[in-house]
């Protein structure tokens, strides 16, 4: 483990400090900026970023094991909180930088090509289902836990061979494009808060400024999925990785059956918390005529209207044009 990553580790988990062991941590992290100075990439920038606050905040924990941590909140004055910059759009209409959005649907939905369709678009600064602009080209990290390898790279191919007759990937930049195919490999068993740590460290290790999770149910080992207890721990997890590592991450998650009717926080399956907390919601249903509606709940950005859209999609063989209908959901 990087030098750096692993202080960083050892200053979270601490629950007690004294002079002497803060003195000790800041010699350690001295020494190990200096031995990494000649390291530019990102990660490494990234850590060097991290760890003041993380020393900061072991500073604050209490000098004797008695009583529980005290770890301070940051207070800003009306000044201070002024200077900070608004979040930057990723996805105008959809998401902000460093916000966690949920993309959920039953199966046949196509929710595997909405969401390689949102890599090529991010990659080439595109738009993505046609509508929804992606300022700059950004760099794209897929969490995959239910393909193989082989299966993501020939899904990936027809959706931008269909995608060529319109030319909708332009000047795309398939190096901002980065996979981890994991299935078959998360049988071990871990606790929840190792694999985000896992994730927190890929992000970084990926320098992605957008990581789509699919699924979140198979990366993430669940004792139940209905316990909002459990879950909003979980999404309170994921919201803080996604503002320390200032990438927007997107969990496809599953619709429990007869979903119809509902509005997008209520669509997904298990705890509402998975919807609650998240700052954007796509919820996406079949209709009987075969097109795949999706409604949407952005809470920091103006929801999107009514649209519909021609999506490619891949059936093999043949290659459809389905309609997509994108429908707002006001959520007061």
């Amino acid at each position: 483990m990087h030098p750096l990553a692993d202080l960083l580790n050892r200053l979270r988990r601490a629950t007690v400090a004294t002079p002497a062991q803060y003195q000790a941590f800041e010699a350690e992290y001295l020494a190990a900026v200096v031995a990494a100075q000649d390291d530019q990439s990102g990660p490494t920038s990234r850590l060097r970023s991290l760890l003041p606050g993380a020393l900061d905040a072991y500073r604050a924990l209490p000098s004797t094991a008695h009583g529980p941590p005290a770890i301070g909140y940051p207070i800003s004055d009306e000044l201070e909180i002024a200077r900070w910059p608004e979040r930057p759009p990723i996805i105008n209409g959809v998401m902000r930088a460093g916000e966690v959005g949920l993309l959920v649907g039953p199966p046949k939905t196509k929710k595997t090509f909405i969401t390689l369709d949102l890599a090529n678009s991010l990659a080439s600064g595109g738009n993505w289902l046609r509508e929804f602009t992606c300022p700059n080209p950004s760099r794209c990290l897929i969490v995959d836990c239910e393909c193989e390898p082989g299966e993501i790279h020939r899904r990936q191919n027809k959706l931008r061979a269909a995608a060529q007759r319109t030319n909708r990937y332009r000047g795309i930049n398939t190096d901002l494009i980065c996979y981890a195919a994991l299935r078959g490999l998360l049988g071990q068993r871990e606790s929840v808060d190792a694999r985000l740590e896992r994730l927190e460290w890929t992000i970084l290790d990926a320098r992605a400024a957008f990581v789509i999770v699919d699924t979140v149910s198979a990366f993430l080992p669940l004792e139940n999925e209905n316990d909002n207890a459990e879950v909003s721990a979980i999404m309170g997890g994921i919201l803080d990785i996604a503002t320390r590592t200032e990438a927007s991450i997107l969990l496809v998650h599953h619709t429990p059956k007869g979903v119809a009717g509902r509005a997008a926080v209520d669509m997904a399956a298990g705890a509402g918390a998975w919807t609650r907390r998240a700052d954007s919601v796509i919820a996406l249903g079949l209709e009987k005529s075969g097109a795949v509606v999706a409604s949407f709940r952005a809470r920091s950005m103006q929801t999107p209207d009514r649209h519909v859209i021609d999506f490619p999609v891949d059936d093999g063989g043949v290659l459809p044009t389905a309609s997509l209908f994108l429908e707002a959901e006001n959520d007061e």
